[in-house]
């Protein structure tokens, strides 16, 4: 799993734009259940589909 970058509040004001870079994939069901998005700070932020899910593959 890649690490997510936890911010500052100081640092989620400079969040100006994110691009996607992998899905976040079931492990079981190989379902799209979320998004990780990179932010111009650098920060690695999950989208989840459905609230936070375990078990999973970044692809």
């Amino acid at each position: 799993m890649p690490a997510t970058t936890k911010t500052t509040r100081k640092e989620s004001k400079q969040r100006r734009t994110a691009e996607p870079i992998k899905f976040i994939l079931d492990s079981d069901t190989r379902d799209v259940v979320g998004w990780l998005y990179k932010w111009n700070t650098g920060a690695l932020v999950p989208m989840w589909k459905d609230g936070k899910r375990q078990n999973v593959v970044y692809e």
